[in-house]
């Protein structure tokens, strides 16, 4: 606290406790609030790479174990449930994740409570996503989620130029780099979400028919 007039230091305060300052730090590195732009980037495609870790990790222990039950139709109630859980959280979460976003273009600003409402929006679409997962086929839950992923991703930069004052033709003729990367990503993210719905709806499909032959009964009797 300084005087007015003098500009006499009259009072210090405290240096904050060791736990804010500890979170802090931990939040700065997490953002990258200390990198460049570079550095930024190279923090999302590492996040991006363990995500993609995790979760092909997930669809892999399924995949196996899948192969040893004895009925591939009507799996154990074990599998059963760590594979829905799988689908909830592979694409549920990021429908939820997209869902917010919508919600923070969508509601009114005058709206009492906004801020809440985005946050319990974020789990009422999640837990819609885990409703679909148990009431559908697990590969009917992965087609249709991952078909609303693809779908609101590409049409986010839009809802984004509808919205506000700042879409993409707004921000390639400012050179907004910041901007102009959100909306690109999104389109990226779009394809790369089309390609994982192709591959789940027809590739997987024919696989598990590779699964079903003859020679099926006979690798159930040797894992016996």
């Amino acid at each position: 606290m300084y005087d007015g007039q003098t500009g006499e230091v009259l009072k210090d305060s405290r240096p904050p406790p060791l736990a804010v300052q500890t979170q802090a730090v931990m939040i700065g590195l997490h953002a990258g609030r200390f990198a460049d732009n570079w550095l930024r980037w190279l923090y999302f495609l590492c996040g991006a790479a363990g995500c993609g870790m995790i979760a092909t990790g997930l669809v892999l222990w399924t995949v196996k174990r899948r192969r040893q039950l004895f009925t591939i139709d009507k799996p154990d109630w074990g599998f059963w449930l760590v594979e829905k859980l799988n689908i909830a959280t592979l694409a549920g979460l990021p429908l939820a994740m997209i869902g917010f976003l919508w919600l923070n273009r969508l509601l009114s600003l005058e709206l009492l409570g906004r801020g809440k409402w985005e946050v319990d929006g974020f789990f009422i679409i999640w837990a819609f996503g885990f409703l679909l997962t148990l009431l559908l086929s697990s590969r009917h839950a992965w087609r249709l989620l991952l078909s609303l992923i693809t779908l609101l991703l590409l049409f986010t930069p839009l809802l984004n130029s509808l919205t506000t004052e700042r879409g993409l033709l707004h921000s390639i003729l400012s050179v907004d780099v910041l901007f102009i990367s959100f909306d690109v990503m999104f389109f990226i993210l779009a394809l790369l979400f089309a390609y994982i719905t192709y591959v789940v709806s027809f590739k997987k499909a024919s696989h598990q028919q590779k699964i079903k032959s003859p020679s099926r009964s006979k690798l159930q009797m040797e894992n016996v």
